[in-house]
């Protein structure tokens, strides 16, 4: 599942898109895959609802997709923001955390 395209012009090679994360709503862990034409490092970042950043990892370097699994447990109850940025271009998505 492709989701939060950027930009899907033949042009654009650094088009990504993340899949939404699954268990949604999700307790201790989350996954979510990101689908990248592009080989570069990747950064997720989850912000929480005022835009406090509250967990940050590097997973690596993207070449084509990646799964990417993150440790949620010490969040509290809530809605939740995951952000993936390649490149300096950012796609983010809702998750809920239980």
């Amino acid at each position: 599942v492709r989701s939060g395209i950027l930009d899907s012009s033949p042009n654009n090679s650094k088009a990504f898109g993340i899949s939404q994360n699954i268990p949604n709503p999700a307790s201790n862990h989350t996954s979510f895959n990101i689908i990248s034409s592009a080989a570069a490092p990747v950064k997720v970042e989850v912000s929480n609802l005022i835009g406090q950043t509250v967990v940050t990892v590097h997973p690596g370097i993207i070449n084509g997709s990646m799964n990417v699994k993150l440790d949620i447990s010490q969040l509290k109850a809530g809605v939740y923001f995951y952000t993936v940025t390649i490149d300096n271009q950012r796609v983010s998505k809702k998750m809920i955390v239980r």
